[in-house]
């Protein structure tokens, strides 16, 4: 009898441990990241004229809320934010320096992570997100496209709750288009930049 009342309160405590295990995999959290942001050259057609126009580094932030469903499955809404400026004009092999105007852009994402457990602290991930931004040029012209990004990151696990993390992304837009209000003249153009970042992980 008192093997079997043994043997019954193991399977019980495995069991609840499993269940808590599971638990612990669930849940909400909160994600801040910060870096830096690296845009690609960008083209830029103006009357026909085709012009490739240079950035400098800008810096990136973004917060999101996220559910993790279980050990490697994740979702999240992600508010992000980057600024650079475009340093130079490029045309028939001939480069100019110019001080040019801001380059602010506004997204927001809807992003899945595929989480890969480790038996370490250390948790790699790759992502991916669809979502719209909001370019801005100068504070003065914009346009709202349909956005994507793709990336990988580590996540490195401080406590039961809070992760410090690592991840590059690679951000793209769809084709934008920009009208002067006053001479009527339209720029179309592309943008696309490497973000890398640093962040941490609020699991509650």
């Amino acid at each position: 009898m008192r093997i079997i009342f043994s043997i019954l309160f193991s399977i019980a405590v495995l069991i609840g441990g499993s269940v808590h295990a599971a638990e612990e995999n669930k849940g909400p959290y909160l994600s801040l990241n910060a870096g830096a942001v690296f845009p690609n050259d960008s083209d830029l057609t103006v009357l026909g004229v085709t012009l490739t126009a240079g950035f400098d580094t800008g810096f990136t932030v973004d917060g999101a809320l996220g559910y993790r469903f279980n050990k490697n499955v994740r979702a999240e809404a992600e508010i992000g934010f980057q600024k650079s400026s475009i340093t130079s004009l490029s045309f028939a092999g001939t480069t100019v320096t110019i001080d040019g105007g801001d380059t602010d852009v506004l997204s927001g994402m809807v992003n899945g992570y595929v989480d890969f457990t480790t038996d370490s602290i250390v948790t790699p991930y790759i992502m991916g997100g669809l979502g719209v931004a909001s370019v801005d040029i100068d504070d003065d012209d914009s346009d709202t496209v349909g956005a994507a990004q793709i990336g990988a990151g580590l996540n490195f696990k401080i406590d039961k709750n809070v992760s410090l993390g690592l991840s590059y992304r690679f951000f793209v837009t769809q084709d934008l288009s920009f009208t002067d209000e006053t001479t009527g003249i339209t720029v179309n153009a592309e943008y696309s930049a490497h973000r890398v970042l640093l962040g941490a992980t609020f699991g509650f």
